[in-house]
């Protein structure tokens, strides 16, 4: 529940991306950008040398204003146009980011994400100087807000975006609610009169969902497990209540001839099961704390371990194995008095 509600930074919603070399065009990448654009299924397109689901480039040997001897933080990097920001909904922290109103852009401007801001330990990075390496430097004109173009797994490390040039990228298109499949339909017929190479395309959503998919194996195992354990257990109760009450049937009928209540009697064959049911958890409940403490530390970003969720396991345990017992608990005490001495 965590990893498909929690903010990634980014939104893939009706978003496909394209594979392509703009080296490899039969016609003028301008002009299929003008052609998607003009489609009534289309909101916007992006072009982009990574996706926010991508690391992208990674560099070691950063330079940046004010460093010192210290060795820099390791840098990812990657190209993007002006539309980038606005399909894939991140969020300016700080500044503006690229755009056609501004030439220079294309050989001296970079925008960071707010990792590499703190890494810097600058208090405001508008108008500092950045460089993958201290021959190619740039002026910050914007810092845009951390997200996850990595799993939870892992810590978001500091990001530099940089103005698109004439390389091999990604075309990103998004569609209007509803209307993806139409625009992926629409891509793959027109795809050969633009571009030799073959149709190739990503879903980014889908590739975060396949990022977690051994968690979902994970969770589809556990609860099945619960499930097939909770009803092996129920029959042991069942079998076990039943086999007390049948050893008990003098006393219950006994304590029935001289007033007790099935309720009461209820409560009294329920009482020894109780104990053994608390004993249990007491011993399970910090293995489980242990194991599940050791499964989440694998994720930079997770929940808390709170202690009410192992309260609700006990109650739950409690409630599930006591209407079990209560079942057959319940059908003893109906029996007759009479019977019961006609058997003795």
């Amino acid at each position: 529940d965590f990893i498909k509600n929690k903010d990634k930074g980014f939104s893939v919603d009706n978003v496909v991306a394209v594979k392509m070399d703009i080296y490899q065009w039969k016609k003028s990448y301008q002009g299929l950008i003008r052609e998607l654009k003009a489609h009534p299924s289309v909101r916007e397109v992006s072009g982009s040398e990574i996706l926010p689901i991508s690391a992208g480039g990674g560099a070691s040997s950063v330079w940046w204003e004010g460093k010192g001897d210290e060795k820099g933080p390791f840098f990812h990097w990657g190209h993007v146009d002006d539309n980038f920001l606005n399909l894939y909904g991140l969020t300016l922290k700080e500044g503006r980011f690229f755009s056609e109103d501004y030439p220079s852009d294309i050989d001296n401007a970079v925008v960071l994400n707010e990792a590499a801001v703190r890494a810097f330990g600058w208090e405001t990075a508008v108008g500092k100087k950045f460089g993958i390496s201290k021959k190619h430097v740039r002026t910050v004109v914007g810092v845009v807000k951390d997200y996850h173009f990595s799993s939870f797994h892992e810590s978001i490390e500091p990001m530099a975006l940089m103005p698109l040039k004439n390389k091999s990228f990604w075309l990103s298109v998004k569609a209007v609610p509803n209307e993806l499949n139409m625009v992926i339909g629409y891509l793959s017929e027109h795809w050969q009169d633009y571009s030799i190479t073959p149709f190739d395309y990503v879903i980014p959503g889908e590739v975060i969902s396949q990022r977690y998919e051994s968690e979902q194996r994970l969770w589809k195992l556990f609860f099945s497990s619960a499930i097939i354990a909770l009803f092996i257990a129920c029959l042991g109760l069942f079998g076990l209540a039943s086999f007390t009450a049948e050893r008990r049937y003098r006393e219950l009928g006994t304590r029935k001839i001289l007033g007790a209540t099935p309720t009461g009697l209820v409560l009294l064959l329920n009482r020894q099961y109780m104990k053994w049911i608390i004993l249990a958890n007491i011993f399970a409940l910090p293995v489980a704390w242990y194991i599940m403490r050791r499964w989440l530390d694998g994720f930079a970003y997770r929940i808390d371990m709170q202690w009410g969720l192992f309260g609700l396991a006990v109650l739950l345990s409690l409630v599930v194995s006591l209407l079990t017992v209560s079942i057959q608990s319940y059908r003893a005490t109906l029996i007759n008095p009479v019977e019961i001495l006609r058997r003795e």
